[in-house]
């Protein structure tokens, strides 16, 4: 039985593609399709429509279970009988069912009634999988945490976890959270509830239970690093169960920058040493592209910053992001690139040596976190 990230590792690889070249095709990141086939991530809708449009297949083959139902030969009600002359005389016979044969027969006919049921139960699943795929947020990431290893007895309380999260649509700074988490051990006379920390803030939040697990959503402030916990009280007793931790949450909402020069320019550091002395110099067309993956996150403001040893020498202002910020705002701005350039005016650059010499892009995003890139 193959899984939904095994089927698209699969399929990819029938395609002749790679994991780079499949995200290219559908605007995301490699890493995204490598978290997909380690099941470590479901694909939204949008991405799985793509996905069975790139591969040919339909959305209910990737995210079906494969397995074929057994299948059992029809048996003839009739007896079926046999002549054979034995010197001269006709023998006939008819086969007899033993007690055994019987036996046979019968566990047979309960396999296949415990196949059947089985289908069932797993339609029904697929049918509630592929509502809660439905719900999950476009642009959304989700971490899912497979049962852990029973021989390890600290890490065997969480029997399943599920964690959706992404950008609130409404306030970019805030990070959107559906968690589901299935403990090992419930208690039906234990009160839970989701405890968020990050950055020395806490959040406690009520869950809803159903089907053997705990299930909440909230808003939580975007930290690099989150951690969600499991509550479970009784009695002014209280067991805390860890259920994930979601880490370098800046670097995977933040704009995924490109820094290069226009051929035409013949931009770029030259350093030049004379009998007088040294001078290094920078100019040329710089292009810089901006890229969000997320459409919450752009620039609003920039410079390029050159710094002589360890102090800075001079910068100068990157134009025209401010009046493009309202373009990040529309619709169909997910995953696009924009592209800004600057003229870079230092012909003269008084240094003792090249190694004294370095530049980098500053750019400043809408969460008023400041950035440096370097090409």
């Amino acid at each position: 039985m193959m899984t939904t990230g095994e089927k698209i590792a699969a399929l990819r690889r029938e395609a002749g593609l790679s994991q780079e070249a499949l995200a290219d095709r559908l605007g995301i990141s490699r890493q995204a399709v490598s978290k997909w086939e380690a099941d470590q991530a479901v694909p939204g809708m949008d991405n799985l429509m793509e996905l069975s449009r790139i591969f040919g297949v339909s959305v209910d083959h990737l995210l079906r279970p494969d397995g074929e139902l057994p299948g059992g030969k029809e048996a003839g009600a009739e007896e079926k009988s046999s002549e054979a002359a034995v010197s001269g005389y006709t023998v006939s016979f008819k086969p007899t069912l033993t007690k055994k044969t019987k036996a046979v027969v019968i566990a047979v006919a309960l396999l296949l009634c415990a196949s059947v049921v089985c289908n069932i139960i797993s339609l029904t699943w697929l049918v509630k999988l592929q509502d809660e795929v439905n719900r999950i947020p476009r642009n959304s990431n989700t971490v899912y945490v497979p049962a852990p290893d029973t021989s390890q007895p600290e890490q065997s309380d969480m029997a399943d976890v599920t964690v959706d999260y992404s950008l609130d649509e409404n306030d970019p700074t805030q990070l959107s959270l559906r968690i589901s988490a299935m403990p090992r051990e419930v208690d039906s006379e234990e009160t839970a509830q989701f405890c968020i920390k990050g950055g020395g803030e806490n959040l406690t939040v009520d869950t809803a239970y159903a089907n053997g697990g705990y299930t909440a959503e909230t808003l939580y402030p975007l930290m690099d690093e989150v951690s969600v916990y499991l509550l479970l009280s009784k009695n002014g007793t209280t067991r805390n169960l860890q259920v994930a931790n979601l880490s370098d949450l800046n670097r995977e909402f933040a704009l995924d920058i490109t820094i290069s020069f226009e051929p035409e320019s013949g931009g770029g550091l030259v350093y030049t040493t004379g009998t007088a002395g040294g001078f290094g110099s920078l100019t040329g067309k710089l292009c810089i592209a901006a890229q969000n993956n997320t459409s919450k996150i752009f620039p609003v403001s920039g410079r390029v910053v050159l710094c002589v040893g360890e102090q800075e020498y001079d910068s100068v202002m990157i134009s025209g992001i401010a009046e493009r910020v309202e373009e990040w705002l529309e619709p169909d701005m997910a995953y696009a690139e924009m592209y800004y350039y600057v003229d870079l005016p230092w012909d003269r650059i008084d240094a003792a040596s090249y190694e004294e010499i370095s530049w980098y892009v500053e750019l400043t995003d809408n969460l008023g976190r400041v950035t440096q890139y370097t090409m």
